[in-house]
């Protein structure tokens, strides 16, 4: 039997194509495959992905928007019991505000703290005039919120220089515009007049 090599030559170089056509079309598979996939990941990455990445990074956002909110109103909270204490600190004494800034003339309160005064210092009230109050009005606001009154006191020099003093002191501030003394009637008491007026706060 003759060996044709020539025959065989051309029969291997068959099977050797076909074999690399094989894994040719491999590779192009295999290429495919990963073009695909990169494809579906760009496609997620996208369409779920970025989505997903957007609402995260509003909640995020929300989320330190709320925290800020939360700081301011606890400062505000804690402004609030700081006023409170405070308020509470001075409770029990704005009743004396009221008597040393009323809301009205009030000259009942007036009279009762001159009288107070008188017995303090040994001295008698002879007269008191109050003056007519001047109500708000844009063409006279001279004596505006302020009571004007005129106050006679008798007894010892010593006295009335002591009750003179002691308006200075009183719990509604009385402001002594001018003052005299003149020679009483009865033995050797002397008389004081005081031109004074004090303050309170009309409302509007």
């Amino acid at each position: 039997m003759i060996f044709d090599w020539q025959s065989e030559y051309h029969r291997y170089q068959h099977y050797l194509n076909d074999v690399g056509q094989f894994y040719a079309r491999k590779r192009v598979r295999v290429y495919t495959e990963i073009a695909l996939t990169i494809l579906v990941i760009n496609f997620f990455v996208f369409f779920a992905i970025k989505p997903t990445l957007i609402t995260i990074t509003g909640l995020l956002k929300e989320t330190s928007d709320k925290k800020m909110v939360v700081t301011k109103l606890d400062k505000k909270i804690s402004d609030l019991v700081t006023a409170r204490n405070k308020y509470t600190a001075i409770e029990a004494d704005l009743p004396l505000l009221d008597e040393a800034l009323p809301s009205e003339p009030n000259v009942t309160m007036l009279v009762k703290q001159l009288e107070v005064l008188t017995r303090e210092n040994g001295v008698e009230i002879n007269s008191l005039q109050v003056q007519g109050v001047v109500l708000k009005s844009k063409e006279n606001l001279a004596n505006e919120d302020f009571l004007v009154f005129n106050l006679a006191v008798g007894g010892s020099y010593e006295n009335l220089k002591g009750f003179l003093n002691g308006t200075r002191r009183l719990r509604r501030p009385i402001l002594v515009e001018s003052f005299t003394f003149t020679k009483s009637d009865k033995g050797e008491d002397l008389r004081l007049s005081i031109n004074a007026k004090t303050k309170y706060m009309a409302e509007n």
